[in-house]
């Protein structure tokens, strides 16, 4: 069944997807929230690296047959880092992309490529972080951040973004 134009419908979509889709359920359902435990200097805060997410993903996505890829691709002329997760026996996939900034220099695109594989891989799949006040209330004492902090990555973010 189709829409006007000839475009599928919502329902469409997921009865033609609906083994993938209830594999990341299971996914979502397994994950707890994700330790923060890297440290940014520059904002005097805490996150999770790529390597602390792909640690806790990878055994989840594999126990569900599921396989996570994030390829970089050339699309509209621009670099893109894509987040893809694929059923391994259905063959369906769900996936995300997100342009990388231009004119960056070599080691400024290292760091933007793993700041976006962590965050795109954070929303695709809905991810949560440890809460900073879950923290506090178990007596655990962070350093409160008095800089004012970034809501949007900027080529300066990259910069000063630790990995």
């Amino acid at each position: 069944m189709t829409a006007l134009g000839g475009r599928k419908t919502l329902a469409t979509v997921i009865n033609n997807m609906k083994n993938i889709y209830a594999k990341l359920f299971k996914v979502q359902k397994e994950v707890k929230a994700i330790e923060k435990e890297s440290e940014n200097p520059f904002f005097h805060s805490m996150y999770f690296d790529i390597n602390k997410l792909v640690s806790v993903l990878k055994p989840l996505m594999e126990k569900n047959g599921l396989l996570l890829l994030q390829p970089l691709v050339a699309k509209d002329g621009k670099n893109h880092v894509v987040t893809q997760v694929v059923d391994v026996e259905s063959g369906e996939t769900v996936d995300s992309s997100i342009a990388l900034p231009e004119g960056l220099d070599s080691q400024k695109i290292g760091a933007a490529i793993t700041y976006l594989r962590r965050y795109s891989l954070q929303s695709l799949l809905f991810l949560e972080a440890v809460d900073d006040d879950a923290n506090s209330a178990s007596g655990k004492v962070l350093v409160p951040n008095t800089k004012p902090t970034k809501t949007i990555p900027t080529r300066e973010s990259f910069e000063d973004d630790a990995l």
